[in-house]
């Protein structure tokens, strides 16, 4: 496994189909994310319900790390026009933001490495932690191997 040395960079707003839910996150990540990516699966032989303009992501609400009840949110880019039948996904639009970055490649197990390393660049850059942490998932794990599966870690500061 590796991480990248920490950056700073500007992150655009971004338009997000978006389910909320409190759990462990090895159970409630991978659940909500087989919920949203469900929404964009065709139903009845239409046309998918929306477009994915971006990576699925995990956003942690809470400032700490919990092991029950965390407040988890995963969220898909979108674009156009976006139709929805389930009340438990919103569409919301995370605010532009400037965030500190790193890049691990391996197992999600061993992602503390990243969130060390972005917590510790924020220390150290004066920088303040203004909002929640988010891991984007550049890859799926269902198409590569855990020691090849990419994921960027972001937190936003000021």
């Amino acid at each position: 496994m590796s991480v990248t040395e920490p950056t700073v960079k500007e992150v655009p707003a971004q338009r997000v189909l978006s389910r909320r839910g409190t759990g462990t996150y090895g159970e409630t990540i991978p659940r909500m994310i087989g919920e949203v990516c469900g929404a964009l699966a065709p139903r009845n032989g239409r046309k998918p319900a929306f477009r994915a303009a971006g990576p699925i992501m995990t956003i942690y609400h809470d400032n700490e790390y919990r092991e029950q009840d965390a407040d988890l949110e995963v969220a898909l880019p979108v674009a156009g026009r976006v139709e929805i039948e389930d009340p438990t996904l919103e569409i919301r639009t995370l605010p532009a933001t400037r965030v500190v970055s790193v890049l691990y490649t391996g197992p999600y197990e061993g992602i503390s490495s990243a969130h060390e390393a972005v917590f510790g660049a924020v220390r150290a850059l004066g920088l303040e932690w203004t909002g929640p942490a988010r891991e984007i998932y550049l890859n799926d794990p269902n198409r590569v191997l855990e020691e090849g599966l990419m994921t960027e870690v972001q937190y936003p500061v000021a």
